[in-house]
């Protein structure tokens, strides 16, 4: 079935990706949205695509990693699926800020917010408070932490080993520390990363955290 053989690819790049190897997880995510697109698999063609860009966005592939965010937007808001709707733009907004375009990042996090889907609920408010600190917005950025603290620790509470929530609420606490409202938050998010690297410190899983730290640095 070349469908399943898509989903199949698309889950052995995220395999690949998790482990910090992006050449084998683009080469994945290639062939799954080459099967897609002949099959007319719009759901595999739209995650195969979000799994590029994030790969690019890595690489620093800034140009490739936004077409193929906004290729999967379109299809994803095509089939109207939530999930991919709001990973797409989440991803969009992550390449914005590491190309060094906060406003556009702004836009993109806030496009992803109108598409609300409960696993990104912790991360779509982190970058949105990246992108506010990196616009002098202090203010607006405290609260979009807040709302990324708040959140990740509602998804912790359901699956207290979700290692990326961890690192979420981490970096949010570091946010929250660079707006002026440091309280107790450096202790609190040295904590979080403790946890999530006493559940898994695969290359991957780092990486894709490290990226956002650097955006508060």
């Amino acid at each position: 079935d070349r469908d399943l053989e898509a989903c199949g690819l698309n889950f052995l790049a995220d395999c690949h990706r998790d482990l910090g190897l992006l050449t084998e997880a683009i080469s994945h995510y290639g062939q799954a949205l080459t099967i897609s697109r002949e099959e007319g698999y719009r759901y595999e063609e739209s995650y195969a695509l979000i799994g590029l860009a994030d790969c690019q966005a890595d690489l620093g592939a800034w140009r490739e990693a936004a077409e193929h965010s906004q290729q999967a937007m379109d299809v994803a808001d095509t089939i109207g699926n939530t999930e991919v709707q709001n990973s797409a733009r989440q991803v969009l907004a992550r390449v914005r800020l590491l190309s060094g375009d906060p406003a556009a990042a702004e836009q993109a996090a806030l496009a992803a917010m109108e598409h609300p889907y409960p696993s990104a609920s912790a991360r779509v408010p982190l970058l949105l408070g990246v992108a506010r600190l990196r616009l002098g917005e202090p203010v607006a950025a405290a609260r979009s932490f807040s709302d990324a603290i708040i959140h990740a620790g509602e998804l912790l509470r359901r699956a207290e080993n979700a290692f990326a929530q961890h690192d979420i609420r981490g970096l949010a606490l570091c946010g929250l520390a660079l707006t002026g409202e440091p309280g107790q938050a450096p202790t609190e998010a040295a904590a979080a990363f403790r946890a999530a690297r006493a559940i898994t410190s695969v290359p991957g899983a780092v990486r894709s955290e490290e990226h956002t730290s650097e955006l508060q640095s």
